[in-house]
């Protein structure tokens, strides 16, 4: 009988270790988006004033929407399933800040690539970022009969990226 118990208890302690890691792994993808998409708003909503020498920084924003268009048609699938959800969060991390840095040596070359290749990935953080947090809503569901979480978490990430935006 005791065995039992102490079973029953190793399960409960090991489903409180999953919830604080589920959580914790929410908080992570909130602090991430809106650690990068603070710098790369103000860049971008700067971008074509403040880098006017042949216009790179419209062109710039040109290209920008350009690859997110090819990225959403056609590389999101492939992108997803070579890299999965969590390397495209970490590799967009890392491509916003980039983006973000090219901009303090404002060259057409360096500028224009980084454009591309940041918002390729961008768009594939979206759904990575999406489908994550469905799949950690859906594992909390396991654990709380009844409680929806998943719309719960939602919340939470698109109110910690509206922080990220800057207000009109």
């Amino acid at each position: 009988m005791a065995d039992v118990e102490n079973e029953n208890n190793k399960n409960l302690d090991q489903n409180e270790k999953e919830k604080g890691g589920k959580k914790r792994n929410l908080t992570i993808v909130c602090l991430l988006l809106v650690c990068a998409y603070t710098s790369y708003n103000a860049v971008a909503n700067l971008q074509s004033s403040v880098n006017t020498e042949k216009t790179v920084g419209l062109y710039s924003l040109i290209l920008d929407s350009i690859a997110s268009i090819f990225g959403a048609l056609f590389l999101i699938t492939p992108l997803m399933y070579f890299f999965g959800y969590k390397w495209i969060i970490a590799i967009v991390q890392i491509r916003v800040l980039a983006y973000t840095a090219a901009n303090m040596y404002p060259k057409a070359v360096l500028l224009y690539s980084m454009a591309i290749i940041c918002d390729i990935f961008c768009v594939s953080m979206w759904t990575a970022q999406n489908a994550y947090v469905t799949v950690l809503g859906i594992d909390e569901n396991d654990h709380d009969n009844g409680n929806n979480k998943m719309h719960k978490y939602f919340g939470i990430v698109f109110s910690t990226f509206q922080t990220s935006k800057p207000s009109s």
